[in-house]
């Protein structure tokens, strides 16, 4: 779906990226995908809407439903480049969207003709346009359309730059994050006060942020860092605390992000001061959501810590911290983000029971992982069904040793088996000789035989 140097996408190409948004109301597990839509999940949910084509190909879609404009865009905008045929095919089944009675046709006409970012408006990734050259056009068009001497700061812009972030996809994306960082530097250069000087920021960390994610170097992500830490200036804690605090969120996200490229525990560390910053005004009582997301954010950080340091005091600190997340991310209220977590917990402590030969230690892993099976299903995500099933099998096997319990090396190997049986069909070929070689080991453990 690529299109011409500086020209826009064609009609046919727009159809295939509106029938691309129509996809999570086309499959049965449509409330998971927009679950994680509605939290702003939206690359995740790409990622679990493409696995389930995958699994159940294109007669698991059923009829058409209604969207709206912003379900659209954050559907389509992380959809994989590999899901292009699926798309396709759709499009093939609906009907020519030049036929103006066919379905595809229908849809297309439904669509706002003012959802313009990341469609028709942003051209595709190899235009001519230099970013900052289409920043300036979107601001003069906002001028135009609202006669206002601060387009910059009119909703219209910030439209612009939210629609922007929301498609920077994988395959078109990036440039239209290029365009992202453009809008938020002209609302930083036209900033007429520290609060705004402080939204200007965050806008500019973040998508500096999201470019940063994509790109194999460090510089983005330094520059969000940059970003963040002068919005903090702006926005200081006595005068917005909230503000604040989802800053420093969004600063320890970044540097988590850089100590996983870096070697050494610095970036941990400063992940770790950013995100205990947040949780003193981002508190249980106050913000119970973002409080528990916040102390998910800091387990991760302190097992990733706890990893390089071969430091069991902070693989300790991160089980707290996941367990206090659980405390608010209930299964009852978010049960992905509670799966999710279990799984984080499980991890955690399957590697402190590793360490310290500590047999409760891994069947309180074992229980956190079956916990995020629950609801990681193989019918809803099934790629996290997967990797649970195969973190299910390692503590299994290492509870079996300790334990002498020869009978849960045939649950691992029952768990291994099915977590390769789906990441093969969804195409995770280069696992293929790892996940080979531990099945036969684990066939080769339980016949009592020495291993190959």
């Amino acid at each position: 779906m690529s299109a011409s140097a500086g020209a826009m996408r064609s009609r046919a190409e727009q159809t295939q990226l509106f029938l691309a948004a129509c996809l999570p109301h086309l499959v049965d597990e449509s409330p998971t995908i927009l679950d994680w839509i509605e939290r702003g999940k939206t690359r995740r949910s790409g990622s679990a809407l493409f696995d389930m084509i995958k699994l159940r190909g294109i007669e698991g879609l059923a009829a058409l439903a209604p969207l709206t404009r912003e379900q659209r865009l954050e559907a389509l905008a992380q959809l994989p480049e590999k899901s292009e045929d699926t798309v396709v095919a759709l499009v093939e089944r609906l009907g020519d969207a030049d036929d103006p009675d066919s379905p595809a046709a229908a849809l297309i006409n439904s669509f706002p003709v003012s959802a313009k970012a990341g469609l028709d408006l942003v051209p595709a990734p190899t235009t001519t346009i230099p970013p900052a050259e289409m920043a300036r056009k979107i601001e003069a068009q906002v001028a135009k359309d609202h006669a206002t001497d601060r387009p910059a700061w009119h909703p219209a812009f910030r439209k612009y730059y939210d629609d922007l972030i929301v498609g920077g996809d994988e395959k078109g994306g990036y440039y239209s994050l290029l365009v992202a960082c453009e809008l938020a530097r002209r609302m930083l250069d036209t900033a007429g006060d520290s609060d705004e000087r402080g939204e200007a920021g965050n806008c500019l960390g973040y998508a500096l942020w999201q470019l940063g994610e994509r790109e194999s170097g460090a510089e983005r992500l330094e520059q969000a860092v940059s970003a963040f830490r002068a919005a903090l200036e702006e926005y200081p804690r006595e005068r917005v605390p909230l503000k604040w605090a989802a800053i420093q969120n969004n600063l320890g996200l970044v540097l988590w992000r850089l100590g996983e490229r870096e070697d050494g525990s610095a970036r941990f560390i400063e992940a770790e001061r950013a995100f205990r910053a947040a949780l003193e005004e981002l508190t249980q009582e106050r913000m119970p959501l973002d409080w528990a997301m916040t102390q998910n954010n800091l387990g991760i950080v302190l097992a990733q810590l706890g990893e390089r340091e071969g430091d069991t005091e902070r693989l300790a600190e991160a089980v707290n911290a996941f367990r206090a997340a659980l405390e608010e991310w209930t299964r009852e209220r978010v049960p992905l983000d509670w799966a999710m977590t279990q799984n984080n917990l499980g991890n955690v402590l399957m590697r402190l029971g590793q360490r310290e030969s500590d047999t409760e230690r891994l069947a309180e892993a074992v229980s956190a992982y079956r916990a995020a099976l629950e609801e990681w299903t193989l019918k809803r995500t099934p790629r996290n069904w997967a990797m649970a099933q195969d973190n299910l099998s390692n503590a299994l096997v290492l509870l079996g040793a300790l334990e002498n319990k020869p009978e849960l090396f045939t649950e691992a190997l029952q768990a291994l088996r099915g977590a390769w049986e789906v990441f093969r069909t969804l195409g995770y070929e280069r696992l293929r000789e790892s996940f080979e070689h531990r099945i036969a080991a684990l066939e080769a453990l339980i016949a009592g035989r020495p291993e190959r």
